[in-house]
């Protein structure tokens, strides 16, 4: 699929960008990958004055994988809150489309998590529930993983249903989520999952997904709880 690999690369990255940071500031050694990804906001607001749908769901996962991203999250929040008298010249018609919107949903969700920048997430967590009965896949991949930083009960059983979806992609998508979220539910769910799955390949995806994600998890969640 489009994109597929990319977009949950972004979410493993943007995790283990956050822990070597806090490695760091503990003093404590981390080999630091160079992702080579820095847009400025400029950049990214003439991007957003284009009609390249492509090239503006590019950028806004490469403002994922950067550090130091102020600027640019401050940006994509405007653009969320339609703030059209700041930016008149951006391609509204464009960026108001469900698959950049919901794009735009999961970098602040994500950043918000991440103490990056701070929202008030009731209007982003009641959109990406919506967008997860969209008929654009690509929509409702990029929807899972928004919940799965809202990281509570509720998003835990909406991700937990898209596990038994019919699309291949939408449940090995769902078993990520769930798979990388902190909250006891999610465990949970996965757990279920394994108990009362009989299809051997499955519970290797699940057993799988579970172990890559455990030792990033483990130290992210601590920070979460903090």
């Amino acid at each position: 699929m489009k994109g597929f690999d990319k977009i949950i690369r972004a979410a493993l990255v943007n995790m283990q960008v956050l822990m070597c940071m806090l490695l760091l500031s503990c003093f404590m050694p981390c080999a630091v990958a160079d992702t080579g990804y820095y847009v400025t906001k400029k950049e990214i607001e003439r991007i957003f004055q284009g009609d390249n749908v492509d090239a503006i769901i590019q950028v806004t996962n490469d403002v994922k994988m950067m550090i130091y991203k102020r600027e640019a999250l401050e940006f994509l929040r405007d653009v969320w809150e339609i703030n059209k008298s700041k930016y008149p010249d951006l391609s509204w018609d464009v960026i108001t489309k469900d698959i950049v919107r919901i794009n735009i949903a999961d970098i602040l969700i994500q950043s918000n998590r991440n103490r990056e920048i701070s929202i008030d997430t009731y209007d982003f967590k009641s959109y990406a529930m919506k967008q997860i009965e969209n008929n654009d896949e690509d929509v409702v991949l990029i929807a899972i993983l928004a919940l799965s930083n809202i990281d509570d009960a509720a998003s835990v059983k909406k991700i937990y249903e898209m596990t038994s979806a019919s699309s291949p992609a939408i449940s090995r998508v769902a078993i990520i989520a769930l798979a990388k979220m902190c909250h006891q539910a999610a465990e949970q769910a996965l757990n279920n999952i394994e108990r009362n799955s009989q299809d051997k390949e499955y519970l290797e995806v699940i057993q799988d997904t579970r172990q890559k994600y455990y030792s990033v998890k483990r130290l992210y969640c601590s920070y979460q709880n903090q």
